[in-house]
Order: structure tokens, then C-alpha cells, then sequence
């Protein structure tokens, strides 16, 4: 497959029993603490500047490790618990927001600013169902893992390509739809290659390749613009 272009050079080994060149004595030793920073980063909150330290994410992070050369950080999104509690915090604020909505309408009386949110047809304001809950945090999830994974290609740059390889979601880290043609285009000729020089080659196989393969980017291309649309 054809070798992704970097902003700068990798500094990248497979195996143990690579001779590493100078100054890449440290390589073994700091995989293992990148992976650890994104894991961290995944499942922990941030502090925003002027404000306080909030959680971002209802992801869970299950191990980090170097493997095979590469950064793994083994995670799943909408993990139940942080659902949940971030579920039952929505529905406090919620109520609490619907109880000042409803005293108005029993007083009118409130500042002039909160009077013109009460009769933009924005209240009483609906408590989402549980389900549809778990499928935005997820994509929320989703959405962070990318931006977490960015900065970690802003912080080592010249570990780019062992972080990336070992991502689960490398899929969901190209930054343009252009990228991710190209991935996919390589990836469509190199597995009808490897299928032509077998003994089941077929052409209904050959295309339901192209088919499958095809469906899978345009997927990927419309999370993309889902994720690019959300609010945060």
C-alpha cells in the first residue's frame, strides 16, 4: 500500500531486535507513555481556559501499551456508567431549567433575557430518551477520540506513523476526504490483486470488492460530516 506522506520524519521500528539508529535509544521506552497520555486524555476531563475542569467524553479506556512498534490504547465510547451518570445530571438540569419555565407562566415574571428564551418555543424542554442519549455521547466520543488523537500528532510529529498505525479507529483520523480516498483506492486494488492471483477469482467477486469497499468510505465520509455538524 502506498506510503502516507508526513510533515516531518518518522521514527518508526517493528520488532525488538531492530538496531535502533542515534538517537532513537529512548523509542521502546516512549510509546508506552504516548499511549498512556492519549488513554488518559480519552477518559479524564480538561480544563478549558477560565473555566473549570469539566468531562468531555463517556469514554473508557481498557489498556494502553506498545505493540508491535505501535501505540495501542484499547477504548470503547459511550461506556454505561458514564452514560449514565451523565444522563441522570441532563435530567437535573433539565427539570430544573422546565420548573423556572413553568412559574413563569404561573407569575410572568422573570429577568427580560430569560423571558425571551420561554417564548422562543424552546420550553418545557424535552428529556431525550435514554437510547438516543447513548448514540450522541457516542459521537461525541467519537468526535474527541479524533481531536485527541490530532494533538497527539501535534505533541510527536515524528511519531505520527506509530501512533496512527496502532489506532482501532485509524479509519476515523484521516483530516480529508481526499486522504481518505486515497487510502481506500489503494486498499480496493491491492485486495482485488491478492484475490486475482488465487483460484476462487470471479468477477461477481472481483466487484462485490469495489461494492463492499466503496460503501464502507462513503460511510466514513458521511460521519465525517455528521461529526463536523454536531454542537459541541
Amino acid at each position: 500500500m502506498t506510503e502516507k506522506k508526513y510533515r516531518v520524519k518518522q521514527i518508526y521500528y517493528s520488532n525488538w531486535s531492530e538496531k535502533l539508529n542515534e538517537g532513537h535509544e529512548t523509542y521502546w521506552q516512549t510509546l508506552p507513555l504516548i499511549a498512556e497520555w492519549i488513554g488518559n486524555s480519552l477518559e479524564s476531563c480538561r480544563r478549558l481556559a477560565g473555566h473549570k475542569p469539566c468531562w468531555v467524553s463517556t469514554i473508557g479506556v481498557s489498556q494502553t501499551k506498545e505493540k508491535f512498534g505501535q501505540v495501542r490504547v484499547y477504548c470503547y465510547f459511550a461506556m454505561e456508567s458514564a452514560v449514565s451518570k451523565k444522563y441522570k445530571r441532563l435530567k437535573k438540569k433539565i427539570k430544573k431549567q422546565n420548573e423556572g419555565y413553568y412559574k413563569w407562566l404561573k407569575t410572568n415574571q422573570c429577568s427580560p433575557w430569560i423571558k425571551k428564551k420561554y417564548e422562543s418555543g424552546e420550553y418545557p424542554i424535552e428529556i431525550p430518551d435514554i437510547s438516543e442519549f447513548t448514540k450522541e455521547c457516542y459521537f461525541k466520543d467519537l468526535k474527541y477520540y479524533r481531536s485527541v488523537y490530532f494533538d497527539a500528532f501535534k505533541l510527536w510529529p515524528q511519531y505520527e506513523k506509530a501512533i496512527r498505525s496502532g489506532a482501532d479507529l485509524f479509519e476515523y483520523l484521516f483530516e480529508t476526504n481526499k486522504d481518505l480516498d486515497e487510502y481506500y483506492n489503494n486498499l480496493i486494488n491491492e485486495q482485488i490483486l491478492y484475490f486475482k492471483k488465487g483460484p476462487q477469482w470471479t468477477e461477481e467477486g472481483e466487484e462485490n470488492i469495489i461494492n463492499n469497499l466503496t460503501r464502507r468510505k462513503e460511510e466514513i465520509k458521511n460521519t465525517y460530516v455528521f461529526l463536523n455538524n454536531m454542537e459541541e
